[in-house]
């Protein structure tokens, strides 16, 4: 009797608490970085310069300092940053503006010259392209899994 109760107690424990960690933690794999992305990160040094400032979504922040030794606007670590609040709106804004002069503005005060747009940032902000894309002031270097631009406008 006291084996059955354990083996019923066991599998309430395994359905209550280790499915729902193996669901959470395929889903978390699923928003993650793709091989695509991480490759054209190992390969971005090749295009932006050493001292290159990128604007990307704060989530991809770490993922362009890690894998391309390039600096960002904003990543996860907040710590050491008094502005983090503007400049998440900075971001956004950056991304959903269709002035090319406001992203023009933003990209010149963080002293930015190149924006990273990932599979996660067209899923969130609904975009494969950034509205004032022109090839004057915002010129596309790469087209794949990511999109690169090149702000050349002061």
């Amino acid at each position: 009797w006291s084996n059955a109760l354990f083996i019923h107690v066991f599998m309430i424990f395994i359905g209550s608490s280790v499915a729902p960690s193996i669901y959470n933690s395929a889903q978390r794999v699923k928003e993650t970085i793709t091989p695509k992305e991480v490759a054209f990160l190992r390969f971005l040094p090749e295009i932006a310069e050493e001292d290159a400032i990128i604007v990307s979504l704060v989530d991809d922040g770490h993922y362009i300092e890690y894998f391309s030794h390039r600096k960002t606007v904003a990543d996860t670590n907040f710590l050491q940053i008094e502005d983090a609040k503007q400049r998440i709106k900075d971001i956004n804004t950056l991304f959903t503006t269709q002035s090319k002069s406001i992203a023009t503005k933003i990209m010149n005060k963080y002293h930015a010259r190149y924006i990273y747009i990932s599979p996660t940032a067209k899923k969130l902000y609904g975009i494969n392209y950034l509205s004032y894309e022109d090839n004057d002031c915002f010129q596309l270097l790469y087209v794949g899994d990511v999109r690169l631009y090149k702000s050349t406008c002061e």
